[in-house]
């Protein structure tokens, strides 16, 4: 019998679950037992032979809190899944430079500390920023700015919590494509699309999600980004995208950690995670 620790949040705020097609899924296996277990409770690690990160979506207020957590469960000898080694790099959004020069296609990304800072924000030729923290999740903390209004600012930004700028791109309101993968395979993919005068996505702002049937082009491109970390032996990614107006496919992030995978939207998919799940734990 294999004993699996699920990681999710004490506090899941206001997100929008769908875990529990995930559970019903688990239990259709006789030789496991698992539990949902937020990722700061006190817990013998080494009890568990297996433990998923899955709903953690507090940690980036405390990632160096949540990093030591990780890094003691794969002390203890169960298996992480993903690894530590891959969660520390991707936790944190520079990660997309190491992306951009394997040759994968992201959207243009400038950072603070960076030399010839200025002269790249007006070379990109972007009406408008995007802000972000390079450290965060669900669109909190973002803000927009102008090229000048950017470098200006470019003191402030470097101080404190860390951040970064990409162009915004319009063509967010067509959708961001999501491409999920278990044990590096294509299982499924949605789009998310945000409501009639908003740029984000996620359906706590009242984003709509769908189905979506990508083309072998893209599936091609989210393959490159996929690879850029196989080496990690993932257990699951998911590949979030947009399509520019020219046709050019370009990666918004690789969600290594914690991300939805939006189980209610694609039938059996639930079902597929625990096989890859299985697959895994009875390999």
């Amino acid at each position: 019998m294999k004993k699996i620790a699920f990681l999710t949040a004490e506090n899941l705020g206001d997100h929008i679950l769908d875990e529990d097609l995930l559970e019903n899924a688990m239990r259709s296996y006789e030789d496991v037992e698992f539990e949902y277990i937020p990722w700061d409770k006190k817990t013998d690690w080494a009890s568990y032979d297996h433990v998923v990160i899955r709903t953690t979506w507090d940690y980036t207020s405390r990632a160096k809190k949540f990093l030591e957590v990780l890094e003691s469960i794969e002390n203890s000898g169960a298996k992480l899944y993903n690894p530590y080694s891959l969660v520390k790099w991707n936790h944190d959004k520079i990660y997309l430079r190491d992306l951009a020069s394997k040759g994968v296609s992201i959207v243009d990304s400038l950072y603070f500390d960076e030399e010839n800072f200025n002269e790249k924000v007006k070379g990109l030729g972007a009406e408008r920023f995007v802000v972000k923290p390079r450290i965060g999740a669900s669109s909190i903390g973002i803000s927009f700015a102008s090229p000048q209004e950017l470098i200006s600012s470019k003191s402030k930004y470097e101080k404190g919590l860390k951040y970064f700028a990409q162009p915004f791109l319009h063509e967010i309101h067509q959708g961001e494509r999501s491409y999920f993968y278990f044990n590096n395979q294509f299982s499924y993919a949605i789009k998310k699309t945000p409501k009639e005068g908003d740029f984000r996505v996620q359906e706590e702002y009242g984003g709509v999600i769908t189905i979506h049937k990508p083309k072998e082009e893209e599936l091609s491109e989210a393959g490159r980004a996929v690879a850029s970390v196989a080496e990690h032996n993932p257990l699951y990614l998911r590949v979030d995208a947009v399509v520019t107006d020219n046709g050019e496919w370009k990666l918004m992030e690789l969600e290594c950690i914690e991300p939805s995978m939006f189980f209610r939207v694609v039938p059996e998919s639930a079902s597929r995670f625990a096989k890859e799940i299985m697959r895994r734990i009875q390999a």
